[in-house]
């Protein structure tokens, strides 16, 4: 009985599959037709090349860069100019 329902079940898938693979004319999609393009004329003119990059640059060695001027505090100035005695401070 096992292979009665087997051998039912096998001859139903094998229909199915023929079912699906015979070409009627019904089931033949034409092609859609070419879309529309638009084309225009060639110009020839100069044109400015330039680029835009935003990033960052990480050297081989790289080095921190600091001032070498020190800018003195409103007391040291004050010192300076009392110390001075009406001369120019240098």
């Amino acid at each position: 009985m096992k292979i009665g329902c087997f051998s039912a079940l096998a001859l139903a898938l094998g229909a199915l599959v023929l079912q699906g693979c015979s070409r009627s004319s019904a089931s033949i999609a034409t092609a859609p037709p070419a879309p529309e393009v638009l084309v225009s004329s060639v110009v020839q003119k100069d044109v400015l090349i330039y680029g835009d990059w935003v990033a960052t640059l990480d050297g081989y060695v790289n080095a921190n860069i600091q001032p070498q001027v020190r800018v003195p505090d409103r007391a040291e100035i004050s010192r300076r100019i009392v110390g001075t005695q009406g001369r120019h401070p240098v």
